[in-house]
């Protein structure tokens, strides 16, 4: 009698480890299954051939800029602060007495400036999955006329796109040159047309905000 309880007790102590161990490791299974799914959402993994081809952010703005430079060259570009005032002069600003002249208003022309390029978007921007997607990269600028001895500075918009696509910072980039003819004040803002994914699904989504050609820059200008 004494060993038949014995025996059930050791079955029973038996039966109990089994049960924990069991739970113990569809625990920790559960666990790693969650973190590789976390990780997976977070860091997805691009095969050579999706990302083949394609340009990060800022890869795309080292090109426009160049592409820039050479269609104005010779123009400098101006501070970026809400005022955009022109470096070489912010000691003649500080000192000069004279009163902006403005607001005057310029109308923004839509430039498409790379079309259905493959790019590597992974800033969560328009609430984009991390991905290559086919898209245009499209300025909006404004090219304006000031007086020979004259600064300009151009008011931020509201919406407006980015002023760069390095540190996707919002804004605008402004620039001026005084040539012969006289003075020209550029003043433009980015932004991205994500048209679709690599499955070809249509997203038809301009980041980081949606913009109307010939919407205005309102712009001022002070002379020496």
């Amino acid at each position: 009698m004494k060993k038949l309880i014995l025996i059930t007790l050791a079955l029973f102590f038996l039966a109990c480890s089994k049960d924990e161990a069991s739970e113990s490791f569809t625990s920790k299974s559960s666990e790693e299954i969650l973190d590789n799914e976390t990780d997976q959402n977070l860091e997805p993994n691009l095969s050579d051939e999706e990302l083949e081809g394609a340009y990060t952010l800022s890869e795309i703005d080292n090109l426009i800029k160049e592409e820039f430079e050479k269609e104005f060259k010779g123009y400098k570009r101006l501070e970026n602060d809400e005022k955009s005032i022109y470096l070489d002069y912010q000691s003649k600003l500080d000192s000069e007495k004279s009163s902006w002249v403005g607001p005057f208003t310029a109308s923004a022309q839509r430039i498409v400036l790379r079309r259905d390029e493959r790019i590597l978007i992974s800033n969560g921007d328009g609430g984009l999955a991390v991905g290559v997607y086919f898209c245009d990269v499209i300025t909006y600028r404004a090219r304006i006329s000031l007086p020979s001895n004259a600064v300009g500075r151009v008011d931020v918009p509201t919406p407006s796109g980015y002023n760069n696509l390095t540190d996707l910072s919002i804004g605008i980039t402004t620039y001026q040159n005084t040539g012969p003819s006289g003075t020209e004040l550029v003043a433009e803002t980015t932004t991205i047309f994500v048209k679709y994914n690599l499955l070809g699904q249509t997203l038809n989504r301009t980041i980081p905000n949606n913009l109307q050609d010939g919407f205005p820059y309102t712009y001022y200008y002070i002379t020496f």
